[in-house]
């Protein structure tokens, strides 16, 4: 019942306007034939003005603006009859689209009651802006026609139009057409609905093109638009999902502006031209937009922006600033070639799309200053392959979370700093062949993929510096050139330090200033949790090192860390290299390395066997080893006795080269250490004989040499031994030989001590008779002597006779 109470109220109303509607159109007949010349063809007939026209024709003539709903008092109305309240800046359009909102929308019964007292012709408007009614002066001050229902389609294509041009809060009920139309001033276009196709192709503004708060209800487009001076749609609204938005080759001779605008079609700004700023701030872009060639002479500004679908940026040309700071890409974002002459800031920005297709791409991209990715977060891979950076790329803190392919950068070029501090990275990551002039940052970053970390080839002027990373992965740096040519200062180099380093390495065909791989101190650590004693830290593993053919140009250090596998040929360290607290498990292979100085302290080597530690061929100018770490028993008997150093133990552990020996015993020589010289030649010669381990001390075929040439005289190096050896048999001599049986020699008579001295020298004559020629030996004649002392002085001669040979031969062999 109160509905159909609701019915017939609003039907008493609707007839109540119309009449009151005839009756003011009846009064406004005198009124009406102010303008009895003008008429407007709209197409079909030909007809006078309607009061509200030549209403507007006198607003406009005096240089006011014509407010079709204050001249009605719309406001008032609304208020005092229906309870509607119309706010004092809001317009038609607004009013329109809160009564469309209304449940139920009320839209309609308003267009019936006050729609006709607020309608010009569309082509009434027309004539009016391109001076069609003839001896009719428009005043300086321009058109402004606002709160208007313009019915019927806009046609002014090819119109040229020489006024200010402002229309607020109008609402057009068919399409806007101003193809090819010339506008000598400004055309503003604010805070109105237009419900059809919206045609601004090839328009000409010489000053501003404002369209802030508009609503566009189907297709609009601006190509090839040209703007003298500002263009500006802000807060505009187009809200068709699948008609186009057009601004391909349009240009703005100032700035353009797009704050808050809500776009719901696919966007077209390829090849514009913007001579000023771009202002694309808190924008909403609903479908694929596109950005390609896109010029902009000065800032490109879009930050807080939300692209929902793919947006392309391709070979786009930037003149100073392009922001983009948290910004949201939920599709695929290309910047592939574009070109920004200072910074591309991109701070806190979300790339948020998984896809593997819709990758954040910076190929080619060119950066005169700054690219900066604070804080940002990628879902999708990205790709900084052949990116030019002309001075620093920023990207602390950045997360990369794609676990395909988290960031590939291939060929990257960054002048001075590529900063990738504190940066998690999910997947797998490339920089092969990036160049960078100054510094790599990646302190405390995390590669937490289980794929190979591709360094290969990289180049990095100064620092690259790994400090406390975290890698899951194997990491590659074949090929890598750190430092190479630009001589930098200090604390150049790569650095690896107290991160967790396990799968592999490669750094070979490296050109390095510095390297430095440094695991945790071995210090005591508060504990945690239920630990009840303070835990020791673990030094990191590295399953494989890999240094073949690098080229370190000042310092090595191999500090805190636990190598499996260490390989090191043909490595080239110019400068200290120093290995403390290192222990490598399984093998190192240091064949034909070259070191200036060569510094070991606390270094483990492999103990699983000579054949794990190679080391022919390598070569120093100086080395110095304080602790080889701990030894089995007999190994450690062994060495006292074979060696006594542990460079000569670090040797005798390795496969044998000759070369090796060599040079230590050359080392060893310049030093001043002459007897560790030559116990370096000793060893070597009994290594070249077959005597690697105690087993071979056994064999009967090696007794001969070390009897009568190795342990006799340390095979030549140690002659004088000879006669700490010949000491028993002087004084098992001194036991046979009597001096009371000397004739014609009285002293060794006087008493015990001489009795015990003749004796002595009687043995020693005995046993060296060619060498020293004491004469007692003729002297001696015994009264009586048993069969086995007998034999015993024909040993004793013999024996001393082998051992002179042996020395001299001896002699002869230092010489050689």
């Amino acid at each position: 019942m109160n509905r159909h109470r609701c019915t017939i109220g609003y039907a008493w109303q609707a007839a109540l306007g119309s009449f009151l509607f005839m009756v003011l159109q009846g009064a406004a007949t005198g009124y009406a034939q102010k303008y009895p010349q003008y008429t407007v063809d709209n197409g079909v007939v030909t007809s006078l003005l309607t009061p509200q026209e030549e209403w507007v024709l006198d607003q406009v003539k005096a240089g006011e603006v014509a407010d079709l709903v204050n001249r009605y008092r719309v406001r008032e109305a609304l208020k005092d009859k229906y309870g509607l309240v119309m706010g004092k800046t809001e317009g038609l359009s607004d009013l329109s689209e809160r009564l469309e909102k209304a449940d139920p929308p009320r839209w309609t019964d308003f267009g019936a009651e006050w729609g006709p007292r607020l309608t010009i012709r569309a082509a009434f408007l027309k004539q009016l802006l391109a001076d069609g009614f003839d001896g009719f002066k428009v005043h300086c001050h321009g058109v402004k026609v606002k709160n208007a229902i313009i019915s019927g389609p806009l046609d002014l294509r090819a119109a040229v139009v020489p006024h200010d041009v402002v229309l607020s809060s109008c609402i057009f009920e068919e399409s806007v057409n101003l193809r090819d139309s010339y506008f000598k001033k400004n055309l503003q276009l604010l805070n109105s609905i237009v419900k059809k196709d919206a045609d601004f192709l090839g328009f000409t503004v010489n000053q501003c093109g404002y369209f802030n708060d508009s609503r566009f209800l189907d297709r609009v487009s601006f190509k090839r638009a040209h703007i003298g001076e500002e263009f500006s749609f802000m807060r505009t609204k187009c809200q068709s999902d699948s008609k186009e938005i057009l601004f391909k080759s349009m240009y703005v001779g100032k700035d353009a502006h797009f704050e808050n605008a809500e776009l719901h079609g696919p966007i077209d700004f390829c090849m514009a031209q913007i001579d000023g700023e771009l202002e694309i701030n808190q924008a909403h872009f609903w479908k694929e937009v596109e950005f390609d060639s896109l010029k902009v002479a000065y800032t490109l500004r879009c930050n807080k922006t939300i692209f929902e679908k793919n947006v392309t940026f391709l070979i786009m040309k930037v003149g100073n600033y392009a922001d983009f700071n948290e910004t949201q890409f939920h599709g695929k974002a290309w910047f592939g070639g574009a070109e920004i002459a200072k910074d591309l800031r991109a701070s806190q920005s979300q790339f948020l799309s998984s896809s593997s297709e819709n990758y954040a791409s910076f190929f080619r991209t060119k950066v005169g200053q700054e690219a900066i990715f604070k804080g940002a977060l990628f879902n999708c891979p990205v790709d900084f392959g052949s990116a030019d950076i002309g001075l620093n790329l920023k990207a602390k803190g950045a997360q990369f979370k794609n676990v395909d392919q988290s960031l590939e950068a291939p060929d990257l070029k960054v002048n001075n700093t590529a900063d990738f501090e504190e940066v998690s990275f999910a997947g797998p990551v490339s920089f092969a062949g990036a160049n960078i002039g100054g510094q790599f940052n990646a302190q405390r970053a995390r590669f937490e993929g289980s794929q190979d970390v591709d360094f290969s080839g990289l180049k990095v002027g100064q620092l690259a510096s790994f400090s406390d990373a975290w890698f899951n992965g194997n990491l590659n740096f074949s090929g890598a050139r750190i430092g190479g040519e630009l001589r930098a200062e200090a604390f150049q180099g790569a650095v690896f330090k107290g991160g967790e380093l396990p799968g592999q390495i490669f750094m070979d065909n490296c050109k390095l200033f510095d390297l430095s791989i440094k695991g945790p101190e071995n210090k005591p650590r508060e504990p945690t949790g239920s630990e009840s004693s303070p835990p020791q830290d673990v030094p990191p593993i590295i399953t494989k090192l890999d240094l073949s053919r690098t080229v370190v140009e000042r310092n090595l250090a191999l500090v805190n860390v636990k190598i499996e596998k260490l390989l090191a040929i043909n490595l080239e360290v110019r400068g200290r290299a120093a290995f403390s607290n290192l222990e490598i498990a399984d093998l190192a292979d240091l064949s034909n390395s070259k070191f200036v100085g060569l510094e070991m302290t606390g270094t483990n080597w492999p103990q699983k066997g000579k054949d794990h530690v190679k080391l022919a061929g390598m070569t120093y100018q100086s080395i110095k080893m304080d602790h080889s770490g701990p030894d089995p028993v007999l190994r450690q008997l062994r060495n006292w006795l074979c060696s006594r150093d542990n460079l000569l133990n670090w040797l005798d552990r390795s496969s044998f080269d000759s070369r090796n020996y060599l040079q230590l015993k050359n080392h060893f020589e310049q030093t001043g250490q002459d007897d560790l010289a030559a116990q370096a030649y000793i060893n070597m010669k009994r290594r070249a004989s077959g005597l690697e381990e105690w087993q071979d001390y056994l064999y009967p075929w090696q007794w001969p040499e070390l009897l009568f040439w190795d342990l006799p005289v340390g095979r030549g190096r140690r002659p004088l031994r000879i006669f700490l050896i010949a000491i028993p048999f002087i004084v098992a001599g001194a036991l046979m030989f009597k001096s009371q049986d000397l004739v014609d020699r009285d002293w060794p008579k006087k008493n015990r001590f001489c009795a015990l001295a003749g004796s002595v020298l009687l043995s020693v004559d005995m046993f060296t008779p060619s060498l020293l020629n004491l004469g007692m030996e003729n002297h001696w004649q015994p009264a009586t002597l048993s069969a086995g002392r007998r034999a015993y002085i024909h040993v004793h001669r013999l024996v001393g006779r082998i051992f002179i040979a042996v020395f001299f031969v001896g002699i002869w062999s230092q010489f050689k």
